[in-house]
């Protein structure tokens, strides 16, 4: 398995997604590998989103479980947007943006960041289920 992003491509993923998770969903609506820009440091991983929350979170081969970095419930998202942030000697990187309801922000890479956002504001409105 690879390091930091564990079994995301393998049939156990959705098990050990929801057991690192422990948020009492059923299903993993939407996975992906993602990178999480934190304060300028760039954290690689995978990106999931549950029927209750989504989660950043990197792989622990030694426990064989993903460490949780970052997640948030989705009664607690306040707006998904989408933007780039511009580098100067490299292309810009598309992230998604997930602002919770005190203003805090989680800037997530990841290639399906439209189809993320449309299961977010699922999420955020209480739909558990598209």
């Amino acid at each position: 398995m690879e390091q930091v992003h564990g079994p995301i491509n393998t049939p156990a993923f959705t098990s050990v997604a929801l057991d690192s998770a422990d948020d009492g969903s059923e299903q993993v609506r939407f996975q992906e590998k993602a990178i999480l820009h934190d304060d300028g440091w760039l954290k690689f991983g995978v990106f999931f989103i549950t029927d209750r929350g989504a989660y950043f979170a990197q792989w622990n081969g030694r426990r064989n479980t993903y460490d949780i970095r970052y997640g948030i419930e989705g009664s607690r998202i306040a707006t998904v947007d989408l933007d780039s942030i511009g580098r100067s000697m490299l292309p810009d990187d598309d992230i998604m943006v997930i602002t919770d309801h005190r203003g805090g922000k989680a800037n997530i890479e990841i290639d399906g960041r439209r189809d993320a956002r449309g299961y977010l504001l699922d999420i955020s409105r209480g739909r558990s289920s598209s």
